[in-house]
């Protein structure tokens, strides 16, 4: 609690997020974490990325989240295009029985 409300300080390896309602006590912490650490880059607007996700605060206690650069990377590991909109995670071929396979039971 500083001044009377909540701040909160999430990290994971080298990524720190710090809230609080007051600008000032963020900038205070970050301050204080460079005095120990060096320089740091920060981000006060209304969208951010943290661990991989594009976060932005909507206003009215909302707040949107997703993870485009995530996504992108796993279709280009994978090899995959997108061609089409799709209702449902299984393809074409899910009851399709395969003549060749071999019974285990």
């Amino acid at each position: 609690m500083v001044n009377g409300k909540q701040c909160t300080i999430p990290s994971y390896v080298d990524d720190i997020k710090i809230s609080h309602q007051e600008d000032k006590v963020c900038n205070q912490i970050v301050d204080i974490i460079e005095s120990r650490f060096g320089k740091l880059t920060r981000s006060q607007s209304k969208k951010h990325t943290f661990l991989g996700m594009d976060i932005e605060l909507l206003g009215n206690r909302k707040v949107a989240i997703s993870t485009p650069q995530h996504l992108q990377e796993a279709l280009d590991f994978f090899g995959e295009v997108l061609t089409r909109d799709v209702v449902n995670p299984a393809n074409s071929k899910l009851f399709t029985i395969c003549k060749e396979a071999k019974l285990f039971f």
